[in-house]
């Protein structure tokens, strides 16, 4: 299915915050979207989390901390070729 929107989490070290985060995004009322998580070289587990608990997520995965704005276009250009 073709999707409308795309919704791009930048992450690091923030697996604390992802159950609300993707609870909160997969309870609302539109649902032709799709999440791309891009994390930046988390060392708290957030990756393994996404992976077991919302596995229909894209998951882009950097070695190291590449910074916010960089983290955002990863994801964005991903969501621009799909």
């Amino acid at each position: 299915m073709k999707c409308d929107t795309a919704v791009v989490i930048a992450n690091w070290n923030g697996k604390e915050y992802l159950k609300d985060c993707f609870d909160s995004l997969l309870g609302q009322t539109q649902k032709n979207f799709k999440i791309i998580f891009v994390d930046n070289g988390s060392d708290d587990g957030s990756v393994d989390f996404v992976q077991e608990n919302y596995s229909e997520t894209d998951i882009i995965s950097l070695e190291k901390n590449t910074g916010f704005a960089k983290g955002y276009n990863i994801g964005i250009k991903k969501a621009l070729e799909d």
